[in-house]
Formats: structure tokens, C-alpha cells, sequence
């Protein structure tokens, strides 16, 4: 059993720019360090496929080890984030795409269980897939008005 979210929205902003957003990896471990300050990028230095995070978050209402591999990156349009989360596979899509004056972003989630525990938490988390959902989308809204509004 796995569990897919997805959520798409135009952004008023150019492909390049949502791209560039979206790919600045120093921005989002900073907001990952608020979670686990000892968040881990191997090698460390400039990002491309194979590279690696480690850290401890909590997922589906457990803190657990997430190890997550950056496994592709078609710039400027698509990337794939890979990760383990101690008997939970996730993977995240990302693909940016040129739309009337901007850009399309549109984020795809798909979690499974690899272990017992996992696939309890995934038909837990099925539960509540509509929230998960909502949240989903509230991100990409948050993360598409930070774009839209330029540089900070």
C-alpha cells in the first residue's frame, strides 16, 4: 500500500526563477535545521544527483532517522528526492514547467511502508490523506508566493 499526494499550481513568476527557488538547498536545510540542527549533506558543497541528507524529523507521528537521496535533476525542469524514514519509502517529485506569462510547479509525494511498523503508519496516515492534502497545497501556495513576490 502506498500513499500519493499531489498538488500543482501555476506561479506567477518564470520557470528559471520557480527553478531556482526550488533547487536552493541551502534555503530549505536551514528550514530543516529548525527541525534537527544536526541535519547532514554528504558530500558537502554544490548539489546534484547522489547527493545525500541525513537527520532526524518526525514522520507520521515518530521521530525517525531519514537518510533521502537526491536521485535526478533535469535542470531546469524536474527533480526526484528519494528518502528512507526507518521502514517508510518516500519519494518526492518536483517538475517546473513554462505556463502562459510563468511557470506550472507541480509536487508529487508517494510514501509506502518497507516494514511492519511502516505499513501501520502508512494506512494510519491514509486516514488522514484529505488533511495531508491540505497541507500539501498550503505549502505550494506559501512557496509560490515567496517566489512570486522576487528576492528577499
Amino acid at each position: 500500500m502506498s500513499l500519493t499526494l499531489t498538488a500543482a499550481r501555476p506561479v506567477a513568476a518564470s520557470p528559471d526563477a520557480v527553478w531556482s527557488a526550488l533547487t536552493d538547498a541551502d534555503r530549505w536545510e536551514r528550514i530543516a535545521r529548525k527541525r534537527d540542527p544536526d541535519l547532514a549533506r554528504r558530500p558537502p558543497g554544490p548539489v546534484d544527483e547522489g547527493t545525500r541528507w541525513t537527520g532526524t524529523f518526525a514522520v507520521a507521528g515518530k521521530s525517525r532517522r531519514v537518510e533521502a537521496v537526491l536521485t535526478r535533476l533535469d535542470e531546469p525542469r524536474a527533480l526526484r528526492l528519494e528518502a528512507d524514514a526507518d521502514g517508510i519509502a518516500v519519494t518526492l517529485d518536483a517538475a517546473v514547467a513554462p505556463e502562459d506569462d510563468g511557470a506550472r510547479l507541480t509536487l508529487t509525494t508517494d510514501a509506502r511502508g518497507t516494514s511492519m511498523g511502516g505499513r501501520v503508519a502508512i494506512k494510519t496516515m491514509a486516514l488522514v490523506q484529505g488533511q495531508m492534502q491540505k497541507v500539501l497545497e498550503s505549502q505550494l501556495d506559501g512557496f509560490a508566493k515567496r517566489v512570486e513576490a522576487g528576492p528577499t
